[in-house]
């Protein structure tokens, strides 16, 4: 794909329709409105690599669009001209050629450069790699390191020149799962005070609700601290961290189930979206601190019929 086939007000759509396509979803933003630039594509196992050679551009994943098509995989970068910024988790790093970075699409990023630059991608199912979320949040944005990090690198550009067979093999899979494991997890520097970390913490919490991993190994790997000292900083200003998730969760469900709008959504979506992986146990907590089952708080605060509120309590409420 080359932008340069179509005018020049055309390309960032020709070039965000391309990522789209052969990535996932992106914004692309450029200060002089246009992308000129090629891109190439070879699917090997499931993994999709691109060869991308452009003028200075920017790819945003917004928070919108990291909670849809595309959040089924990690991304890995290399750089292969000029120099690559990437930003995920508050972190920013910045990719020189042959250096490279996994990030996760399932959360917001930036990637992309003031200056023109090349940049070979991987888009790697998250179920190819025997990785936690929150692995990978502790390198996200930083410069890989390890034993295998150029044999890695070695394949991937083979793939997009044309010099690789049509199969990674499990050693490759293998070969990403010990980088990540090797790599020296984020570390914040001394400067940044308490107060800031708790604020972000509760930004992270805040924004994450949603997530069935969420808890406090996940936040503290995306603050860059210890889950000791996550512990030590939040625990005297509001308690235990899994408690204020669960706090946090069940008065987004609360909110759910309050608004009119939401008053046909069921009541076990409204737990998976809160976060409970089991709805009968999140009736059970939900009564437990509001002194009404879900669809009797519902019921409460958006009056139905007898008939419909007698069905919601057959399909809400199985505890």
């Amino acid at each position: 794909m080359d932008t340069r086939t179509v005018p020049v007000e055309q390309r960032v759509t020709k070039w965000e329709n391309a990522v789209a396509n052969f990535l996932v979803p992106l914004e692309i933003q450029s200060s002089d409105m246009t992308v000129t630039g090629r891109m190439t594509r070879v699917s090997v196992d499931n993994v999709s690599i691109c060869h991308l050679s452009a003028s200075a551009h920017f790819g945003v994943r917004s928070e919108e669009l990291a909670a849809g098509c595309g959040s089924e995989n990690y991304k890995i970068a290399i750089g292969t001209k000029g120099v690559v910024a990437l930003q995920q988790f508050g972190r920013k790093v910045v990719l020189r050629p042959g250096e490279c970075a996994i990030y996760d699409t399932a959360e917001p990023y930036s990637v992309g450069s003031d200056v023109p630059f090349g940049v070979v991608v991987a888009l790697i199912p998250k179920s190819s790699l025997r990785v936690r979320p929150t692995e990978i949040a502790r390198v996200a944005a930083q410069v890989l390191s390890g034993q295998d990090r150029d044999g890695m690198r070695r394949t991937l550009l083979r793939c997009v020149g044309g010099g690789q067979s049509s199969i990674l093999g499990e050693e490759f899979f293998s070969s990403v799962t010990s980088l990540v494991r090797e790599t020296p997890a984020f570390r914040l520097g001394d400067h940044v005070i308490d107060a800031d970390l708790l604020r972000r913490s509760r930004e992270i919490i805040e924004g994450a609700l949603q997530l069935e991993g969420l808890g406090p190994d996940y936040v503290a790997a995306l603050l860059g601290v210890s889950r000791r000292y996550l512990y030590n900083i939040f625990t005297p200003e509001y308690g235990p961290i899994a408690t204020y998730i669960r706090a946090k969760r069940l008065e987004r469900a609360r909110t759910f189930l309050a608004s009119a709008k939401e008053k046909d959504t069921p009541i076990v979506e409204v737990a998976f979206e809160s976060g409970f992986s089991d709805p009968a146990h999140f009736s059970r907590l939900f009564k437990g601190v509001f002194g009404l089952t879900p669809s009797e708080f519902r019921t409460l605060c958006n009056p139905v019929s007898q008939g419909e509120s007698a069905r919601g309590r057959v399909i809400g409420d199985r505890d």
